[in-house]
């Protein structure tokens, strides 16, 4: 029998899914220590070659150090952990198993762990570090080789779950070079096969009836690949790919899992109505320069993109399943829209410094933090954008922009049911700030209404809105105090229907409405404060012709 390995690649691991007890032995000279750190990569799912899903099941792994020790002790799918340089042991816990993906469920499967255990490695700071974990599955007529590798920037995972009279099990020489032809179109599983040597493609069309497994294992680069329309397509796994220019897959009625463990940069990558696809991973992927788009892949529960770092459009709707999104370094991107995606609670975006259009956070019904450490601008640079906004997420308890200083557009907070917090302390202008405005320029507003929980809005730095101010329907809010430092509304002032508003002089820095924005614009510039019903009606009029004056007021004053 022939062997026949696939490196699958790593799958990196959510720091909060895994509980980490590190005990030091020396603290003395630590920090000098840590300015060298490899990492170690242990990926606990792959596709195998014959398209089996497996998953490996660690309860605890322990790394030793010369002057420390990990014990992780994991409960979710993947494992990243950074390690000092150095010499290390690792040993597995005797509780370890293995599962296949069966219909949708993982089995467990009768194995046993070939390698040496415990086993040593060394680390070095930039640099790669491979290991490697095997076992035999032993229940099948043919046993099953199964390697989990792990390393520093570079995870690969070898699988060997052939039948050696299987033609679909071949060795693959990669020895095909190009293919031949501009544009190649596979439709049965024999052309799959045919195609697997070729290490390099202009543009693939994959559809049919009879394609059970999409595994090019040689394809290095592609410039355009298309799936579509399968019926018993269950996996799609490129493991050779450094760069694929454009991956669509489209109504692949059977599709679970998608692995793309070495590709780099993308330039256009969509996935839609897949509705069994279960995980999408990427792990290296760093650039996907045009668009990167997902929607209404039904039972999808994992998107894993965490070395991503630039995007072009990012649209990530309608999956009511989904339960991880893997975001954490994103830094740039053209715009992004997180919509309707019922089931994950943390949305990591710490790295996102620039939206260069529309930032867009909508109906996720179950999302309750959002970290933005880094957002500093939205619609910079643009003149007709959408902006900012968080809508519908009946979870979200805060929003909090630490580093935000521009807003073009508009800035919009609506029918978030929990939000308590909102906060953009560094932001001075929404919108155009200088005092006139000639055609052409953006106009910004910002909008809070229907917030049944908000109590803190904290703008202490926002000196002037370019077209409105509205907030309405927020019932729990008392008072106005973080815009203390508002001075100019260019547009439409309104407040309205805020049931527990009693004070409104945190506006008392106000010293003009609508009166630079008159006659551009559909506003008129009011000054609106209404049907707030435990807010004194003299303070607002103090507001509105003493601290403001009627004369700096471009429209109508309407008080009641």
């Amino acid at each position: 029998m022939t062997n026949k390995l696939m490196i699958m690649g790593l799958i990196p691991f959510l720091l909060t899914a895994c509980n980490i007890d590190n005990t030091q032995l020396q603290s003395k000279d630590i920090e000098d220590r840590y300015e060298q750190k490899g990492r170690v990569y242990i990926p606990l799912t792959a596709t195998s070659s014959s398209g089996v899903t497996y998953r490996l099941v660690l309860p605890e792994v322990v790394l030793t150090g010369a002057d420390e020790e990990y014990h992780l002790h994991l409960q979710g799918e993947e494992l990243d952990v950074s390690l000092r340089e150095g010499e290390w042991m690792m040993m597995v816990s005797e509780e370890w198993g293995l599962e296949r993906l069966v219909d949708g469920e993982f089995v467990a499967v009768t194995a046993e762990m070939t390698s040496n255990n415990p086993q040593s490695f060394n680390i070095y700071g930039g640099e790669t570090t491979a290991a490697t974990i095997s076992f035999q599955v032993t229940e099948e007529e043919v046993p099953t080789q199964v390697q989990f590798q792990h390393g520093d920037l570079d995870i690969q995972i070898e699988i060997d779950d052939g039948n050696p009279t299987d033609e679909s099990n071949a060795t693959f020489n990669c020895d095909g070079g190009e293919a031949p032809n501009e544009l190649s179109h596979l439709s049965n599983q024999e052309d799959v096969l045919a195609f697997a040597n070729f290490t390099s493609a202009h543009t693939i069309f994959i559809d049919g009836d009879n394609i059970s497994n999409v595994t090019l294992n040689c394809l290095e680069e592609v410039q355009s690949l298309v799936i579509s329309n399968t019926t018993n397509l269950d996996s799609v796994a490129l493991p050779s790919s450094i760069f694929v220019g454009s991956l669509v897959l489209q109504n692949n009625a059977q599709l679970q899992s998608i692995t793309l463990p070495h590709v780099r940069s993308m330039q256009y990558l969509e996935v839609e109505r897949n509705p069994n696809l279960l995980q999408l991973s990427a792990p290296m992927t760093e650039e996907i320069s045009m668009q990167l788009d997902l929607h209404d892949n039904h039972n999808l529960t994992s998107v894993s993109f965490p070395s991503l770092t630039v995007t072009g459009s990012l649209s990530i709707t309608e999956h009511p399943s989904l339960e991880h999104l893997s975001l954490e370094k994103l830094r740039d991107s053209y715009s992004v829209t997180i919509s309707h995606n019922d089931l994950f609670e943390n949305l990591d975006l710490s790295a996102l410094t620039t939206v260069t259009a529309q930032f867009y956070i909508d109906g996720n019904d179950n999302l309750q933090n959002i970290t933005l450490d880094s957002l500093n601008s939205v619609n910079k640079d643009l003149i007709m954008a959408s902006g900012l906004s968080f809508f519908d997420n009946q979870r979200l308890q805060e929003v909090h922009l630490p580093s935000l200083t521009t807003v073009n557009g508009h800035f919009a907070i609506d029918g978030n049911t929990e939000l308590q917090t909102l906060s953009a302390p560094s932001i001075e202008n929404i919108g155009t700030p200088q005092e006139s405005c000639q055609q052409g320029c953006m106009r910004g507003w910002l909008a809070i209404s229907n917030n049944a929980s908000l109590t803190d809005l904290s703008f202490p730095s926002l000196t002037m809105i370019g077209r409105a101010l509205s907030l309405a329907h927020n019932p729990s809010l008392e008072h106005l105090d973080g815009f203390s430092a508002l001075q100019v509304v260019r547009g439409n002032l309104s407040i309205s229907n805020n049931e527990s508003i009693h004070n409104i002089t945190g506006l008392f820095s106000l010293n003009s409405v609508g009166s630079w924005a008159h006659p551009i614009g559909p506003d008129a510039g009011n000054f609106v404060i209404i049907d707030n019903p435990q807010l004194p009606l003299e303070e607002v009029e103090h507001l509105a012709y003493t601290i403001i004056g009627d004369d700096d007021i471009g429209g109508d004053i309407i008080i009641r």
